[in-house]
């Protein structure tokens, strides 16, 4: 095909071959880097052998070794020239550093400052729980009851603790300001002290408990840890899901719902970069209903009765009000987001010889897929996939996070026809159009990254790592 268009068209061939230069300028190495990775060994020292050892759970290599655009992928870093072995290092130092572990220097007689915590739920409901709505209606209620009252271990103590953590972290303004002040240590310390209660007991709100204690590890920029908590929550939502019944309604089996769907949320995310151990929670996304987020809990300061003022002017956050039904219409799209990157991100085919190449069938079925997604997407939360990659003021940092997730997905889609085209230079000519849509999906999610970074404590690990 090549060949003939070169016959008919060679002055619109040379500027295409000019194209292609441009690229094979950014991504030449490539090629070196996958000959050297699939021909080369690597001498293993005892200490390597040991961490290797140590961090087998972690399915770091990706098949054949296809420079596929993740952490734990060693041909993708290396072709960014950092170290094949980077995934395997980040859990190291991450498990290694001890820095935010409690030491247990606060006292069990802690006097609850109630002022400080009712902000600090406050933040909690303006930055976190929009992500992963699981408390129930009347949450604020319950809380002022457990934070005035004596903070006697129990898993309703630990989980007001939890919220109290995860909130005065949020509520610091910046990631640098939450780290050197750090006024979630003591609601931190205080809340492991229910943490043998939050094991044991099989109860709806144990297992929102461990929810929220993975939460607080993804805000402290701790995905390993995150992620042993989360595998925690899922193995106890599983068992509490067959306890209660499919078709029952009340509130206790719907909260349940919520915590599971969260827990896979977070799971997969989690498990983009490192491929951590799978909990198997994925086998029972066909048996669980879609969860209804319009009847979870939604901060009101009426609802507390306090005899004092709930939020000074100092105290209010900045981000913008997010209705529930936003929420709900978030939620369902980012199950479905997952679901769609569950099935299959790869455009690629084996060929006869074990290698992979670029698949336009398969690239333009997952686009074709994408784009029904996005076709879907309820007004509330739809961005704007015309407004030429620059911020818009206007949306929400609900929407600029799915439309990071779609541009990101995009540009997966068509990486690998620029990797075959690095190798097969001028004879892939017919690639240029696949190459022109990955650098245009790059463009298009850098501002979408950066715009719901900011907002998006919650995944800020998982979008800076892509």
């Amino acid at each position: 095909m090549a060949s003939d268009v070169s016959i008919k068209t060679p002055e619109r061939n040379q500027s295409r071959k000019t194209d292609i230069a441009s690229i094979k300028d950014q991504l030449r190495h490539i090629t070196k880097v996958l000959t050297t990775t699939s021909t080369s060994r690597r001498t293993h020292t005892l200490d390597e052998g040991l961490k290797d050892a140590f961090y087998s759970q972690y399915a770091l290599d990706a098949p054949n070794d296809f420079p596929f655009m993740t952490i734990k992928t060693p041909s993708m870093m290396q072709l960014l020239g950092l170290d094949g072995q980077l995934a395997k290092q980040l859990i190291a130092q991450e498990r290694r550093d001890i820095s935010v572990i409690p030491r247990g220097g606060t006292s069990r007689f802690f006097v609850m400052q109630q002022q400080r915590a009712l902000a600090a739920l406050a933040a909690f409901s303006t930055e976190i729980h929009k992500w992963y709505p699981i408390l129930p209606a009347d949450y604020s209620t319950k809380f002022l009851q457990q934070v005035s009252g004596d903070l006697t271990p129990s898993t309703q103590t630990c989980l007001a603790l939890l919220v109290c953590a995860i909130g005065a972290f949020a509520d610091c303004g910046s990631m640098q300001t939450a780290f050197n002040d750090r006024k979630d240590v003591p609601y931190f310390e205080l809340a492991l002290a229910s943490l043998p209660q939050v094991l044991v007991e099989s109860s709806v709100t144990s297992l929102q408990c461990l929810v929220l204690l993975s939460i607080y590890h993804c805000c402290l920029l701790k995905p390993c840890q995150a992620h042993d908590y989360v595998l925690i929550a899922s193995n106890k939502a599983q068992t509490l899901l067959n306890v209660f019944c499919e078709d029952t309604h009340d509130e206790s089996a719907e909260q349940i719902k919520r915590s599971f769907w969260a827990v896979l949320l977070i799971e997969s995310e989690l498990n983009v970069q490192f491929g951590g151990p799978d909990s198997g929670i994925w086998e029972l996304d066909n048996h669980v209903r879609l969860p209804n987020n319009k009847q979870t809990w939604d901060f009101d300061a009426t609802d507390t009765h306090s005899p004092m003022p709930l939020l000074s002017p100092g105290t209010t956050t900045s981000s913008e009000a997010i209705g529930l039904d936003r929420v709900q219409s978030y939620y369902l799209a980012e199950i479905a987001m997952r679901r769609m990157l569950r099935r299959c991100t790869a455009s690629i085919r084996p060929t006869a010889n074990g290698k992979y190449v670029f698949a336009p069938v398969i690239a333009a079925e997952l686009e074709l897929q994408l784009d029904e997604w996005y076709n879907y997407l309820p007004p509330l939360v739809r961005f704007d996939r015309t407004r030429a990659a620059t911020p818009s003021s206007s949306s929400s940092i609900l929407e600029a996070f799915l439309a990071a997730q779609y541009y990101s997905y995009k540009a997966s889609i068509y990486w690998p026809a620029v990797c075959q085209a690095i190798e097969f230079g001028d004879d892939a000519l017919e690639l240029q159009p696949h190459c022109e849509k990955f650098f245009q999906s790059v463009a298009e999610f850098l501002p979408s990254a950066s715009e719901a970074v900011h907002g998006c404590l919650v995944n800020a690990w998982t979008l800076h790592a892509r």
